[in-house]
């Protein structure tokens, strides 16, 4: 029966494939030319990035990873060893920025072509400096699409509050990335510590000026001091 199941999914297609992977869809794509680059070298340039796909993204790694341990001159030559150093995990956190980008960068007249040929292609080409900035673009592009809320630093503090009144429903946190919800748990840590600061502060100003009323009251009392 799953087979039977499987064969029809496959002749039909998925729900899933129908909805979000129907290939015949125009792809949605961020389009901007007004990226300087390192000393201007792309103003003015169109250039259009679209979305990756999880799969992408695992492959973009891998990629990276095959790029740091393949011999040269296709690799860096790095041994298993050498993987955990400053300098190959900052060369792999690099490439995998230009693996995302050789997937993403596609040709702004028609978007179903690739912008450059391979990942070699754009590492041989573009500066450090226009990779980072290009890979920035890509992730705000995505920030946009996705279904996680980012929550700004000046609206963490009225929705906690309105949370902790009851007036936010608990499951409203499941919308928001896990960025967000660390900056929440920083910043209440931080409200905690500050709070338990100023009581503190407070239950030691009490206490000493108990203390300080006594021994004036025993200082002005005369049967005391005989």
């Amino acid at each position: 029966m799953s087979n039977e199941l499987e064969d029809i999914g496959a002749i039909r297609g998925s729900p899933l494939l129908k909805l979000l992977g129907d290939t015949t869809k125009p792809i949605q794509v961020r389009i901007f030319d007004d990226f300087p680059g390192c000393g201007g070298r792309l103003k003015g340039v169109p250039l259009a990035l679209r979305s990756t796909s999880s799969d992408e993204q695992e492959r973009a790694a891998s990629d990276a990873l095959k790029h740091l341990t393949d011999a040269p001159p296709a690799g860096c030559g790095f041994l298993r060893e050498d993987l955990y150093t400053e300098l190959a995990q900052a060369i792999y956190q690099h490439e995998i920025k230009i693996q995302l980008l050789a997937r993403a960068m596609v040709d702004p007249d028609d978007n179903r072509k690739p912008f450059a040929r391979d990942a070699a292609e754009l590492r041989r080409i573009l500066e450090p400096d226009e990779v980072a900035a290009l890979h920035d673009r890509l992730l705000d592009y995505q920030e946009e699409r996705s279904p996680l809320q980012k929550l700004k630093p000046e609206e963490m503090e009225g929705y906690l509050d309105e949370l902790g009144k009851g007036q936010a429903a608990t499951n409203s946190l499941l919308r928001f990335d896990s960025t967000s919800l660390r900056s929440m748990l920083i910043y209440m840590a931080g409200e905690r510590r500050r709070l338990m600061t100023q009581l503190y502060s407070a239950t030691s100003d009490t206490n000493y000026a108990g203390d300080r009323s006594s021994s004036d009251s025993s200082d002005s009392d005369p049967e005391t001091a005989n």
